[in-house]
């Protein structure tokens, strides 16, 4: 469910994406943080560490898979509606080449 609103928020609209990062990356950072509390007693060892993260690596695994196919989903959809903008003479100055200076500004 995450994965396809993370890809719908980016092919919709591409600045809503930070809040599906902000998301991923609150729920990494609680994760780590429980890692670390639950190792404070005992003397912190980094082997142990990542002994405990990778035994849950399939909910790291799903993390990751939450961050990538969203991006994946939105930069091929700009890719193809690039390629199909590029193809008219009427569409071309809606390219996202095209477009830097409108949506950025210029530095001058």
């Amino acid at each position: 469910m995450g994965t396809l609103s993370g890809s719908l928020s980016i092919l919709v609209k591409p600045n809503t994406a930070p809040i599906v990062a902000i998301s991923i990356i609150a729920f990494v950072l609680n994760d780590l943080l429980l890692e670390v509390k639950n190792n404070i007693i005992k003397p912190f060892s980094l082997q142990e560490f990542a002994k405990n993260l990778l035994k849950h690596w399939d909910y790291w695994f799903s993390l990751v898979v939450l961050a990538i196919i969203p991006v994946l989903a939105g930069f091929l959809w700009t890719r193809h509606s690039d390629y199909i903008k590029d193809s008219s003479i009427f569409t071309q100055w809606l390219t996202s080449r095209a477009l830097i200076s409108w949506n950025f500004g210029t530095w001058n």
